[in-house]
């Protein structure tokens, strides 16, 4: 079982996931807001690269139970029900219902990674379900980091080195593109929240006055924590839906 961390899609090789499990992590905030939403009871997610294939999306969805999620620059645009904040997602707003996403970086990386065999998304809080799984799998693992508009995001390679120490304690074998994960794991694993406050995606939440957004993506809380496998219809390449997976 090896592990090897991308820092960022775009850096994704030809056939690298082929064979592969794949895990995207945009802890600030897609991921942490799909876990979440997941975890209070929402149906599914449809994961879209565009707002404008999120609303085409939505507009095609029959149901009663659909609604718009997601952002632009960190804001919900005009028509989405709810914007990219984790905190948001209770039971009273997901629970049951059927959410078109798209963001600015996660929903991309998530789409980025379809060619694996496998590909979940993950959080802080639901790591410990998600290393949990992957070792029962016994299978290559790919960490994707989403970033932030096209670089790499600390907050991201911080979990992925979380992720990745987990499972070499299962004895997974870390590959050499772990090792700027695990050092910045080393260098702040006693602070993580001032941490996630310094990096570009915090500093841009905090200017906006979503300080307490960075606060619950820094959490690892997991009191509820489902593992979240994505599903790809080969008649729609571009979306992926999120669902809640049941692990024995």
């Amino acid at each position: 079982m090896r592990i090897d961390i991308v820092d960022l899609p775009i850096q994704i090789l030809p056939a690298q996931l082929h064979g592969k499990v794949a895990v995207v992590f945009d802890i600030l905030r897609a991921t942490s807001s799909m876990v979440q939403a997941v975890s209070n009871g929402a149906r599914n997610i449809i994961v879209y690269s565009s707002i404008e294939e999120a609303r085409q999306g939505h507009a095609n969805d029959p149901s009663l139970h659909a609604m718009l999620v997601g952002e632009i620059a960190c804001i919900a645009p005009d028509g989405f029900r709810l914007g990219n904040s984790p905190p948001t997602f209770t039971p009273e707003a997901v629970k049951g219902m059927t959410l078109h996403m798209s963001t600015t970086n996660g929903t991309k990386a998530i789409l980025a990674s379809r060619s694996a065999s496998a590909v979940f998304i993950a959080s802080r809080r639901n790591l410990p379900a998600i290393a949990s799984h992957l070792m029962s799998l016994a299978r290559d693992v790919v960490i994707v980091c989403a970033g932030t508009n096209g670089k790499p995001a600390g907050e991201d390679q911080f979990v992925a080195g979380e992720l990745a120490l987990m499972l070499q304690q299962s004895s997974a074998t870390l590959a050499p593109s772990c090792e700027s994960a695990l050092l910045i794991v080393k260098e702040h694993e006693a602070d993580v929240l001032s941490f996630f406050r310094t990096t570009a995606g915090g500093q841009a939440l905090c200017r906006l006055g979503l300080d307490f957004d960075v606060q619950f993506c820094a959490s690892n809380d997991n009191a509820n924590s489902p593992v979240c496998v994505v599903e790809f219809d080969p008649q729609s390449p571009a979306s992926g839906t999120v669902r809640r997976m049941n692990v024995d």
